[in-house]
């Protein structure tokens, strides 16, 4: 059987990319996440699809999410081979929605996809009834992956038989005897019974399960625990981050009223002293201005004091106009009458009467004007006193009971904050009720944060929370995932091993396995020029001769890198052994060296490079060290850079 050509429409990384294959070896280079184990999927997809094997419905598996294109609609691709002298060609969409699968003849073009049963998962067995190997052994033996070369199938159990080193080789060549393959078979099942299954609570595995789904429901409990304890954290945090909040702004409002109070006394303070000197300035004023006649004076007896001057006025004009007028009857008189004498002393009578009225009028005048002038002082002396009072009233008001230097001492017991109407925010133009009335907002919120603060606090001493808790349960599901996984590990290793060595017995090509041993033996010596003996005990223990020592020891006591080159022969062997002369399987090698030094390497190199007369070997490499071997000696290769 050989790999012709692979053409990758749309497939992981790949876009529109054609691989070539020559009929021997075929070495695939490139770097870490280059692609190489997305061609090897590529070519394993093609034959047997993507999913899982063993279930009675269509599940896919992993590779089939791992590898849909990103930035690609389709998901299809072509892959041709040959089995002998014919050749087919393999078409295949792996969307679930178009899924669809095709084979072909190449010499004929004639599609021969009917010709060939389909599973319960309604996957074509095309392959499987071409070479009679379905894709478990296929992928256990053909393809020989990067984690099967490293051991790790076998990294969980205390021995290499455990795995399907030992499992398919037991019983060959024994100490005790030789063993059919259904004998080896039939053991293989009883270990199989002896760990259990998972619903079976009585057995190793079953118990395993039962203990961890108790682990489990102790952790969900545990982690709805530490989410609540967690919660509780949070929201006292996101409570006290709160808190802080509302104490800084009070903190600012205090300040702010202290402020404004501390300006508001300072202003109080400039007022009363202003007005203390405008006291000063009137009191300096009425001394100078008003004589204490006018300060004592009422402005009533003044006005009734003009009011009777007003009289006289009168009286003493009444009295001239009067003495004016019989002056000028007494001078018609003489004129009519003329009595000289004793109108000449009428006369005269008259005129000194009048010029008395007239003096007497003016200093009654006199007296009235003297009064109005003292009624006008008296006004302004009036007003200088009440503007005096008002003073006394205010600077009353504005002392409130204290001294001015009672308020001075106020103001600087507020403290040291700037007084600088610059350095005001708009906050800052509030008035002292707006500050206090958002004080007392601010205080009922500090009150209610603080209760929720308490009751926060409360829920988690009342709920506490140890971290070791949770850590030692996971670590005893740890463990018990481990101990599971080993299980597991070993029945699937056993139903692999049971899938090879059913597939052998079907064949019909060997009813003993001295064959498997013998060219396992030819095999590890050709690689490590040291080993050539195999044996297996009743207790699965597979052990090899150590040539320097001439004991018999166990073989998982040998190195990692030598496990390793066990195992490689034992895949080895296989391929030989189901390979049949009308066809040879080829043996795909995904980075199989890395554990190998030097020596080792050129001996396996040589190893496959004899196969590859035979078989079609495809190795993936992120080394170049294959190259250059296959440089060194000339080999022909078909060379493939990723």
């Amino acid at each position: 059987m050989k790999i012709k050509k692979a053409s990758i429409h749309a497939f992981g990384k790949f876009i529109d990319r054609t691989f070539c294959f020559s009929p021997g070896i075929n070495l695939i280079y490139g770097e870490n996440e280059a692609g190489k184990t997305t061609l090897g999927e590529f070519i394993f997809n093609m034959f047997y699809g993507q999913k899982k094997y063993g279930i009675k419905k269509r599940v896919y598996s992993p590779s089939y999410y791992r590898n849909i294109p990103w930035y690609h609609p389709s998901y299809q691709g072509i892959l041709q081979y040959s089995i002998g002298d014919v050749e087919y060609r393999i078409e295949r969409n792996f969307h679930a929605d178009g899924e669809y699968v095709r084979l072909f003849e190449e010499s004929t073009g004639q599609e021969v996809t009917s010709n060939y049963s389909c599973d319960a998962r309604k996957e074509i067995q095309f392959l499987s009834e071409q070479i009679g190997l379905n894709e478990r052994v296929f992928i256990n033996t053909i393809y020989v992956g990067q984690n099967d070369v490293k051991g790790l199938l076998f990294e969980n159990k205390d021995n290499i038989l455990e795995e399907l080193i030992g499992k398919s080789i037991y019983g060959v060549e024994g100490e005790n005897g030789e063993k059919t393959i259904r004998e080896i078979i039939r053991g293989l099942e009883g270990k199989k019974r002896d760990i259990g299954t998972e619903k079976n609570r009585s057995r190793p595995l079953g118990s395993a399960y039962e203990s961890l789904r108790d682990k489990i429901k102790t952790r969900a409990e545990l982690e709805k625990k530490q989410n609540a304890h967690h919660n509780y954290q949070a929201t006292l945090h996101s409570i006290e981050i709160g808190l802080e909040v509302v104490r800084q702004k009070k903190r600012e409002l205090i300040s702010r009223k202290d402020t404004w109070q501390k300006r508001s006394l300072r202003d109080r303070i400039e007022e009363i002293e202003e007005l203390y000197h405008e006291k000063q300035d009137l009191l300096v004023y009425i001394r100078e201005h008003f004589p204490l006649d006018i300060r004592e004076s009422r402005i009533e007896e003044l006005y009734h004091q003009r009011k009777c001057n007003r009289k006289q006025v009168k009286k003493r004009l009444f009295f001239i106009i009067a003495m004016a007028g019989m002056g000028i009857l007494t001078a018609i008189w003489t004129i009519i009458a003329p009595n000289l004498l004793m109108q000449l002393l009428i006369l005269l009578g008259i005129l000194i009467l009048f010029f008395l009225g007239i003096i007497q009028w003016k200093k009654v005048n006199g007296k009235d004007d003297e009064l109005f002038h003292k009624i006008e002082k008296t006004h302004r002396f009036q007003d200088a006193y009440f503007e005096l009072n008002r003073l006394e009233e205010q600077l009353n008001h504005l002392l409130d009971g204290k001294s001015i230097e009672t308020l001075k001492k106020e103001m600087e017991a507020l403290g040291h904050h700037v007084m600088v109407e610059d350095t005001l925010n708009v906050e800052d133009t509030l008035n002292i009720e707006e500050i206090e009335k958002k004080l007392l907002e601010l205080e009922e919120e500090e009150l209610s944060l603080t209760r929720e603060q308490t009751i926060y606090q409360t829920k988690i001493l009342e709920n506490p929370w140890n971290p070791e808790e949770l850590e030692k349960i996971e670590s005893e599901i740890y463990a018990l995932e481990e101990e599971i996984r080993g299980m597991e590990g070993t029945v699937q290793a056993i139903d692999i091993a049971i899938s090879t060595l059913a597939s052998i017995e079907k064949s019909g090509k060997m009813k003993w396995l001295p064959n498997i041993i013998n060219k396992t033996q030819e095999n590890i010596y050709k690689i490590t020029k040291k080993y050539h003996t195999i044996k297996i005990d009743d207790q699965y223990q597979m052990k090899t001769l150590d040539p320097l020592t001439g004991r018999i020891v166990k073989i998982e006591q040998l190195s990692q890198g030598t496990l390793n080159q066990f195992y490689l022969a034992l895949r080895i062997s296989f391929i030989q052994s189901l390979s049949s002369p009308s066809f040879n399987l080829p043996i795909i090698l995904d980075e199989p060296f890395l554990y190998f030094d030097n020596q080792r390497f050129h001996e396996s190199m040589d190893l496959l490079k004899m196969l590859s007369q035979r078989h079609q070997i495809i190795i993936f490499t992120s080394q170049q060290r294959e190259r250059d071997y296959l440089e060194d000696y000339k080999d022909d290769y078909n060379y493939i850079e990723l």
